[in-house]
């Protein structure tokens, strides 16, 4: 299982191993720091990177339009 997260701050480690719980201990995460330009922007990147599960933390707006396209992104709950 992989999983493309978008993120500005990073990856808790109580996240991962929440990840680790529900999808099993050869999770891979993929993490991406780099702002996205828009929808399709997030869209293209995650496709690329062969991800099965997509993450975002962050940028709401982007969210919406990225579940108008299809595409049901997992919700990260921050501390």
């Amino acid at each position: 299982m992989k999983i493309y997260w978008l993120t500005r701050y990073g990856i808790l480690p109580s996240q991962i191993k929440e990840l680790r719980r529900l999808f099993g201990d050869d999770v891979v995460v993929i993490e991406d720091f780099q702002p996205p330009s828009d929808a399709d922007d997030v869209i293209r990147r995650f496709k690329e990177s062969g991800a099965d599960e997509l993450v975002i933390a962050g940028w709401p707006h982007l969210i919406v339009q990225i579940v108008q396209q299809g595409i049901k992104p997992l919700w990260a709950e921050m501390q």
